[in-house]
C-alpha cells in the first residue's frame, strides 16, 4: 500500500532507467515504423533505457523483421522475448517481468512515440513521486479516409485527448489508454504481490476484446497512486483500412462488452451488483430492452454501438457464467484486502 512515507522514499530514491515494452501479434506490417520512431527517441538526461519487443505467438515473420532490425541497429539496447500464451494482458505480463529498469512504457505494435516521449515519461515520473500511472494523446494516422460515422468515436481507438487539462490529474477516471501508457515498475510490483490477476486477455489473435488497461488503472489508483494525463506524452495511431469502418468499431463495442462482464468493478466489489447472476438478469433485461429499438432502426449511432456491448456481455454471461464467480473472488480479495491496510495504516495513502 503506498502511503506518505511510501512517497518519501520514491522521491528520494533516484530512477535508474526506462525499459519501453511493445508487444507483438503479426506486426511485420508495422513494426518496423515503430521501432524506427523509437531509434528517433531524444534521450537527455535518462541514465539508461531499453526496448524489449514481446512476440505473442506470431506468423508472418515479425520475430525475424525484430531481429534484422537490431542487426541494423547494434547501437539499439533492443531485445526479443516470446509468450507463448496468446493475449496482450500475458504479453505485457511478460515485458513486466523482463524488465531492467523502474520506468516501463507501453508501446502498442503501431505507435509511433514523438522523438521525446521517454524523456517526458521520465521527467513526469521526477516531478510527481505519488504518481504510478500517466497517458498521453494519441493522433489518429489513418491509411485512409475513415467512415464518416466512427468518426464521433475515434477515442476508442485510443486517440484523442484523456483530460480536461493539457497536463492534469485522472485519478478519478480510474485508467488510461492502454496505447503509450507508461507506470513505475514499483507499481506492478506492489500489485501483482497482492494479488492482482488480468481477468481480462485483451486482444487475442483476431478476438476484438479489451479492458485490461481499466484493469490496470484501477488495480494502481487502488494501492495508492495517482493517474495523470500529459498532453506532451504525444503518439500517432497507425490505423489501417481494415480499422476505419463501422463493422470494425462494431466488433470492438462487441468485444470490449464481452471483457466488461469478467471483470471487477471496484464501485460494485462488495455490492450485489456484482453478482454474476445480478449481472446476468440485468444485461437480459437491457437486451429486451433496447433491443425492439435497434431493430427498427430508430436509435442513434452510440445506442448501437451500446447494444453491441450488450450483446458482447451476454456472450461473456454463456461462454463463462461459472469461471466469472472465480474471477469475482480473485479481484474481491485484492481490493478488500488493500482497503483493509488502508484503514488500519496510521499514514494516509495518496489517493486522499
Amino acid at each position: 500500500m503506498l502511503t506518505t512515507e511510501d512517497q518519501k522514499t520514491v522521491s528520494d530514491q533516484a530512477l535508474r532507467g526506462v525499459s519501453i515494452i511493445i508487444c507483438c501479434y503479426n506486426s511485420a506490417w508495422v513494426i518496423g515504423r515503430t521501432l524506427e520512431a523509437l531509434l528517433a527517441q531524444m534521450i537527455r538526461d535518462i541514465p539508461s533505457w531499453e526496448i524489449i519487443v514481446v512476440d505473442n505467438k506470431s506468423t508472418d515473420g515479425t520475430p525475424q523483421d525484430v531481429e534484422a532490425f537490431r542487426a541494423k541497429h547494434p547501437e539499439l539496447p533492443l531485445r526479443l522475448v516470446s509468450e507463448q500464451e496468446q493475449g496482450l494482458s500475458h504479453a505485457r505480463v511478460k515485458g513486466y517481468r523482463e524488465v531492467r529498469h523502474d520506468v516501463i512504457i507501453y508501446c502498442d505494435d503501431d505507435n509511433l512515440l514523438d522523438s521525446d516521449y521517454a524523456q517526458t515519461v521520465w521527467d513526469l515520473m521526477r516531478d510527481h513521486p505519488s504518481m504510478g500511472l500517466c497517458g498521453g494523446f494519441g493522433l489518429p494516422l489513418c491509411e485512409t479516409s475513415p467512415d464518416p460515422r466512427i468518426l464521433p468515436f475515434m477515442s476508442r481507438y485510443a486517440t484523442g485527448a484523456q483530460g480536461a487539462y493539457p497536463d492534469c490529474d485522472i485519478t478519478e477516471r480510474g485508467f488510461v489508454y492502454g496505447a503509450g501508457m507508461a507506470m513505475r515498475k514499483s507499481a506492478l510490483d506492489l500489485i501483482f504481490a497482492k494479488g492482482f490477476q488480468y481477468l481480462s486477455t485483451g486482444r487475442k489473435g483476431g478476438v476484438l476484446s479489451g479492458g485490461e488497461d481499466v484493469e490496470l488503472g484501477h488495480a494502481i489508483r487502488a494501492a495508492g497512486y495517482r493517474i495523470r494525463y500529459c498532453e506532451k506524452m504525444r503518439y500517432e495511431h497507425v490505423l489501417t483500412s481494415r480499422r476505419l469502418t463501422w463493422d470494425y468499431l462494431d466488433r470492438m463495442a462487441h468485444g470490449n462488452g464481452y471483457s466488461s462482464v469478467l471483470m471487477q468493478w471496484p464501485s460494485t466489489v462488495n455490492s450485489f451488483k456484482s453478482h454474476p447472476l445480478y449481472v446476468a438478469l440485468w444485461i437480459h433485461a437491457q437486451i429486451l430492452r433496447s433491443g425492439v429499438p435497434v431493430l427498427f432502426g430508430k436509435v442513434s449511432d452510440e445506442q448501437r454501438l451500446r447494444f453491441s456491448g450488450l450483446l458482447g456481455s451476454r456472450k461473456a454471461i454463456l461462454r463463462e457464467f461459472r469461471g466469472i464467480f472465480e474471477k469475482r473472488r480473485i479481484a474481491r480479495n485484492y481490493f478488500q484486502l488493500l482497503s483493509q491496510e488502508r484503514a488500519t495504516s496510521s499514514l494516509a495513502p495518496s489517493t486522499q
